[in-house]
């Protein structure tokens, strides 16, 4: 495999050579950790923020969603001319 940047190769042997997970979740009861930052704050999200900022915009509608992607699935589903 090559790699056009020395980050590039330097993220590809943390993420797939290495166990070491040096982010650890800072939540009260949670052991989870991560090679990443970028995985981590993912986790965050996913497991302990209550925060949904993508809104439903249609009229009437009060769903909200943690991602942008699960919010243009629903609207594709429930919103669209077709079904």
């Amino acid at each position: 495999m090559a790699f056009k940047r020395k980050g590039h190769l330097r993220r590809h042997i943390t993420a797939a050579h290495s166990t070491e997970k040096p982010f650890q979740c800072s939540e009260p009861g949670c052991i989870k950790a991560f090679k990443r930052k970028e995985c981590l704050k993912r986790h965050i999200t996913a497991a302990h923020s209550t925060e949904k900022p993508f809104q439903c915009s249609e009229p009437g509608c009060i769903k909200g969603y943690k991602y942008k992607n699960k919010l243009t699935l629903h609207i594709a589903k429930e919103h669209s001319k077709g079904g």
